[in-house]
């Protein structure tokens, strides 16, 4: 099991502002949390999700009850959530090929559910990457 200093270290989000409710946590040893204290939701780059309490302290603790849509979705897929990957622009720069056959070739995505999106320019090797939430649009 991760420490708080390991959660940390791998973290990609972070939720606060919650509070414990009546045995809804359990501590490592088993006990329960007692409710009204403040805790926080992280979750790291391996697409875990970790409760830790916001005390002097930090400390990891375990839900019991009342589990979030991510752990929910995270379950039914059996823990093999995927990253979304997103493009990143770039400016495309003419090079000596491109100017002595007289074109060059571009690569262009757009998000699938928002087609009134003007299109991003990205990478040949973006382009040929797994874009699933993109539709793709080669130019020469």
């Amino acid at each position: 099991m991760k420490t708080v200093e390991e959660i940390k270290g791998q973290l990609d989000r972070k939720l606060t502002g919650f509070i414990t409710g009546v045995n809804e946590f359990t501590y490592d040893n088993g006990s329960w949390v007692r409710s009204e204290l403040p805790y926080s939701i992280y979750y790291t780059k391996d697409k875990k999700e970790h409760y830790i309490l916001n005390t002097i302290i930090p400390e990891k603790i375990l839900r019991k009850r009342g589990h979030t849509t991510f752990a929910e979705y995270s379950k039914s897929r059996n823990g093999d959530i995927a990253s979304t990957k997103f493009v990143k622009s770039r400016v495309p720069k003419v090079k000596k090929l491109d100017i002595k056959r007289g074109f060059m070739i571009r690569y262009f995505v757009q998000p699938i559910n928002q087609p009134t999106l003007k299109l991003t320019e990205i990478s040949k090797t973006s382009f040929e990457n797994e874009l699933s939430y993109y539709k793709k649009h080669g130019v020469q």
